[in-house]
């Protein structure tokens, strides 16, 4: 797959400082694709779309700029940047306006980012960021309180900067914070074009890695997202730089240079040597200018500078002839954050599931011990004790006068069912007068009574029950 850079041309409308000294507008703009010079003829330009200074940051990124963040959800490699002369609007286009709440690209790209992984529930991502600037030449990470230099060292085909921190991002308010959190250490100054003109170049990177949820040997898309700023030409004699000013300018003009040389190499031949080296800039984003990325520049322009924005024109005409070979990045092996991550969830599911079995393991050989040690205690039975035989009847007792005596040895109920009668019960041997007579017990009311425990026997009339079995047993004698 080859696609083209993609170019779009912002002139911005005049400002006060412009307005105040009557400047003249030597250029105009014809949306969608067209600029011309005016008075002349011969000096048109054409792009893929040229914004007029009333259309809004919103507007930019919605038609040249969102298909970009799509592709790299999908896992390509993007850029974006924004090149002009100093004070034409590239920081206004990027980053926005907090005093007057305008919000620019960065802001735009990040909510749309979030926006595509929520409505992506089949995949899973890692996004991480990191934030530099290139001043003076060399390479600072604006999220380290650190005030170090950063080397360049090339990895796999690509471009690393060692020691650059990355941090791993959940929302989207975190990234914000630490976009603010690098615009306070980013380097800015004054000059007379602008009050707070940029004196480095600065790049938020976004590393973005999705996979199939799920799926663990799928491949993982990994995607490099350049959001790049840069500071502006300029020429003394329009600033008054002068001293550390000066210095700055000189440097960011050779890297502007070197950029502007690597455009046009990769424009004119493919074949030839690319001056990537040249500068700290071209080496860091060099698979974005003919490599495996898709990028996207928006050169801004002011009406009333005729050279500066003849020249950044010419810039914007070379780079759209530039092809570059877009790709979608697939791993399968750990370099992948997301897969490491998976693996290393895989490995402590596991272990965690082993950790389960061998407790409960544990707990059953714990519950068998406690059995075999109440084993070894005495059983606590209760005890059975032998109910006193009933004493064995005879011609001399009485059935009715055996139970009242076995009663009083028994834990059963004593239960008095009706009188007690001696008229059958006494042999027939005995003598008539003796057959003759009745001897019966006082007879107790019908209702019966049924005593459950040897105490409520006790509370019965027992000296009353004591003459009736003597007076039974006086009979049998």
């Amino acid at each position: 797959m080859r696609d083209n850079i993609q170019v779009a041309v912002r002139m911005r409308p005049l400002i006060s400082r412009e307005v105040e000294g009557k400047a003249v507008t030597y250029w105009n703009a014809k949306p969608p694709s067209t600029i011309y010079q005016k008075n002349s003829h011969s000096t048109i330009f054409n792009f893929d779309r040229v914004f007029e200074g009333q259309e809004e940051n919103a507007i930019v990124y919605e038609e040249f700029c969102s298909p970009i963040v799509k592709s790299v959800i999908d896992g390509f490699n993007g850029t974006i940047f924004a090149y002009g002369q100093t004070s034409s609007g590239k920081t206004f286009t990027m980053l926005g306006d907090n005093d007057k709440n305008v919000l620019g690209i960065i802001h735009f790209t990040i909510s749309e980012i979030f926006n595509l992984i929520q409505n992506m529930p089949e995949r899973e991502f890692l996004l991480r960021v990191s934030y530099m600037e290139i001043y003076n030449e060399t390479v600072r990470d604006l999220l380290s309180d650190e005030n170090e230099t950063l080397k360049l060292h090339e990895e796999n085909g690509q471009i690393k900067v060692v020691g650059l921190k990355e941090h791993l991002i959940q929302e989207p308010e975190q990234m914000l914070q630490y976009m603010k959190e690098g615009e306070c250490r980013r380097r800015t100054g004054e000059t007379a074009m602008n009050e707070k003109s940029s004196r480095s170049h600065s790049i938020l990177r976004m590393i973005i890695e999705s996979g199939l949820r799920g799926a663990e040997d799928a491949a993982v898309n990994v995607s490099h997202f350049n959001l790049v700023d840069l500071a502006g030409s300029e020429r003394a004699r329009q600033t008054g730089a002068k001293g550390t000013r000066f210095k700055e300018s000189i440097n960011i003009n050779q890297s502007l240079l070197g950029l502007s040389r690597v455009i046009r190499q990769l424009s004119e031949k493919e074949d030839q040597f690319i001056s990537y080296r040249d500068s700290k800039l071209t080496r860091i984003l060099q698979n974005s200018l003919g490599g495996n990325a898709l990028t996207a520049i928006i050169c801004t322009v002011t009406p009333a500078c005729l050279e500066e924005t003849h020249s950044t024109l010419k810039f914007a005409s070379q780079a759209k002839c530039i092809k570059n070979k877009p790709q979608v990045n697939e791993v399968l092996t750990e370099q992948a954050l997301l897969k490491r991550y998976a693996n290393e969830i895989k490995k402590l599911t596991e272990k965690l599931e082993a950790t389960k079995e061998e407790k409960a393991q544990q707990n059953k050989n714990l519950q068998e011990q406690i059995e075999f040690l109440k084993k070894r205690f005495v059983s606590q039975m209760n005890p059975v004790f032998k109910t006193k035989a009933a004493r064995r009847e005879t011609w001399g007792g009485c059935l009715d006068a055996a139970r009242l005596r076995r009663a009083f040895t028994s834990e059963e109920p004593f239960v008095i069912k009706e009188s007690i009668s001696l008229e059958d019960s006494i042999p027939k041997s005995r003598s008539r007068s003796l057959q003759n007579q009745m001897w019966s017990i006082p007879e107790e009311p019908r209702t019966v009574r049924s005593y459950s425990s040897r105490s409520q026997i006790e509370s019965h009339d027992l000296s009353t029950l004591e003459e009736e079995c003597e007076d039974i047993d006086a009979a049998g004698i």
